[in-house]
């Protein structure tokens, strides 16, 4: 996870839009164009770009969070699986993965541990809570199955996630959908995207 500090410089605002402006990783700028989104928060639309160069633009959907944030909650409840995520030196498309999945329509902070020899999970942190609200789904290395750069998993959890379906986009991205089998139908399907934990660079 990367935090981005700005100030009130930063910000330029025309009528019900506002526009934050950072640098990062050098001479790469990223821009964060917010406005209202009916009465349920925020639209974005972020891009990053070089010059003349555009490197990435997607949009996502902010949500006021009245309680502490879910990712500060995560961070102090389950730290340690970041920590122990930069130490690991897994092969790819093993290791540790973090995003965001749709979850009873909603979107919700999720991780996904991928072991090559022992138990995974993905998790996901649901927001609006003040306490760390986690919903879990184990699976065993048997019940991953890896055919190129598609990733098929049968995980143990009944109602979420049971079956998990993810394709390699690049080395530090994936995405794809998780749903559960119902009375032989698909059910509680969402779409998930995540973003691998790199291992620390040792200074």
């Amino acid at each position: 996870m990367r935090r981005t500090p700005f100030t009130n410089e930063d910000i330029a605002c025309i009528e019900n839009r506002c526009t934050i402006k950072t640098i990062i990783e050098g001479d790469v700028t990223r821009t964060i164009t917010v406005s209202p989104y009916l009465d349920r928060g925020l639209k974005a639309l972020e891009s990053s770009f070089k010059g003349e160069e555009s490197y990435t633009s997607h949009t996502y959907h902010l949500v006021k969070q009245d309680a502490e944030s879910t990712p500060r909650k995560f961070l102090e409840k389950r730290g340690k699986l970041i920590v122990d995520a930069e130490q690991n030196t897994t092969e790819h498309p093993f290791g540790t993965w973090i995003g965001v999945m749709q979850y009873l329509d909603k979107p919700e902070l999720a991780l996904l541990q991928l072991n090559e020899s022992e138990q995974g999970a993905l998790r996901v942190y649901r927001k609006g809570a003040n306490l760390l609200n986690e919903v879990q789904s184990n699976f065993s290395a048997n019940n991953v199955s890896i055919d190129g750069r598609v990733i098929e998993i049968e995980a143990t959890h009944t109602t979420f996630a049971s079956k998990i379906i993810l394709f390699v986009l690049t080395d530090n991205m994936i995405s794809g959908y998780t749903y559960a089998i119902h009375k032989g139908y698909p059910a509680a399907m969402g779409a998930i995207k995540l973003y691998r934990i790199e291992p620390a660079k040792a200074h």
